[in-house]
């Protein structure tokens, strides 16, 4: 046993006359606990955000989206399509035709992006999973259908159990040129809505979904489209895939991943992430005050003690040694204690959801969502460390320096 391990240890946890410095010691424990706790508990509860975010915005947005650098559409006999189509690492290619159009439903009116995809977007995306009422139906023989995002169909009080009202959509013609009746110089069209889908208020409230085919009829386009949305095949890496695009289809393209789709949604999860983590960072630096206090008191209280260890030939080092173990000492205990108390907490509430959100049940989920994260842990537990050793170094040094020849 390493003996300055040994004499920080009995001072640390001795029940021998119980004083002051005992009971700062205590809060400065304490004071890790609660820190290390909260800090991993705030963190899983970011991962658990983003992990959820994510989840929704893949129900819409592709692994792999394909957007022109210069003009809103492109020619589909512009790229090389059917190479896109037959790389190994993708799964399916749907054409996507943007446009901003005027919608009417019954007496009600609302400005919203007509996105026109093809067949295979079914298959693309998982937007099947998030329809909340109707179905995800676009095409049944000749008969097209539109859904919309609940926020638009609650603005024009849409309903798909309604088979007598249609959803009029209305955009000007490429070709009008000025005449004295409005109507000539509208393209429009009548669908009725076959679903409702709920995914997140920006795009519940920006986007109704219509066949390509009358997307780019209502257009007087041709061929031309917006965007290409790619699934990646299952066991394929998703980078990887988007290096071969971005090759295959030169410095004329976006190549975007899914995050690179909403990259300034994920920014601000992840600075705010990491604000609040530096939040917790700061009140952690001012709990280690308390540890300075302990052993500053300590080392004063314990003047006799390193007195006795000098005229027993003890070094500056192994004086130092000891107030330095004590310093992590306090640490992980307090590290320790609170990064199993966070794993507790957070464990607890990703299996049974004890903290919920309240309200009525109009949330996406029930419960504050949590991840995990194992990195997290260990970065709490190594910057614990790194505050143990600072905090303890400078009344170690002191002790060291202490006069060999005190009275006592």
């Amino acid at each position: 046993m390493i003996l300055s391990r040994f004499i920080a240890r009995r001072y640390l946890f001795s029940k021998n006359n119980p004083n002051a410095i005992n009971i700062i010691s205590g809060i400065s424990v304490l004071g890790f606990t609660v820190g290390a706790m909260a800090l991993v508990t705030v963190m899983s509860v970011f991962n658990g955000f983003e992990s959820l975010v994510h989840s929704l915005y893949s129900a819409f947005d592709p692994s792999i989206k394909v957007e022109a650098k210069y003009g809103k559409v492109f020619h589909v006999d512009s790229i090389p399509f059917y190479q896109i189509k037959n790389l190994d690492g993708v799964d399916e290619v749907a054409r996507v035709l943007e446009e901003n159009v005027v919608l009417r439903y019954d007496e009600r009116q609302a400005i919203a992006t007509m996105k026109g995809v093809s067949r295979e977007f079914v298959d693309v995306t998982r937007l099947d999973s998030m329809i909340f009422e109707g179905q995800l139906l676009l095409e049944s023989g000749t008969q097209n259908f539109a859904v919309a995002g609940i926020g638009i169909a609650t603005r024009l009080g849409l309903s798909t159990y309604n088979d007598f009202t249609q959803l009029a959509i209305y955009i000007p013609r490429r070709d009008a040129g000025i005449t004295m009746n409005p109507e000539k110089a509208l393209n429009q069209a009548f669908l009725r809505p076959s679903g409702v889908f709920s995914i997140d208020d920006d795009i519940n409230n920006k986007y109704v979904i219509v066949p390509l085919r009358l997307a780019q009829d209502l257009l007087s386009y041709g061929d031309e489209v917006s965007a290409l949305e790619i699934k990646v095949k299952d066991g394929y890496r998703v980078d990887e895939v988007q290096e071969e695009l971005k090759h295959l289809l030169g410095d004329d393209f976006y190549v975007k991943n899914q995050e690179e789709q909403e990259a300034n949604l994920y920014k601000v999860f992840r600075y705010e992430k990491w604000a609040t983590a530096l939040i917790m960072v700061f009140i952690l630096i001012l709990l280690t005050f308390t540890v300075v206090s302990s052993l500053s008191m300590l080392v004063m209280e314990k003047r006799k003690d390193i007195a006795v260890l000098r005229s027993m030939g003890a070094r500056d080092r192994f004086i130092r040694a000891i107030f330095i173990r004590e310093g992590l000492m306090i640490a992980l205990s307090g590290g320790v204690i609170g990064l199993l108390l966070g794993f507790a907490i957070c464990y607890l509430q990703q299996t049974y959801g004890i903290i919920g959100f309240g309200g009525l049940g109009t949330f996406i989920v029930n419960a504050y969502p949590v991840q995990l994260n194992p990195w997290d842990f260990l970065v709490t537990f190594l910057f614990i460390l790194l505050l143990g050793f600072a905090t303890s170094f400078f009344p170690a040094r002191k002790a060291a320096r202490l006069d060999s020849r005190m009275e006592y």
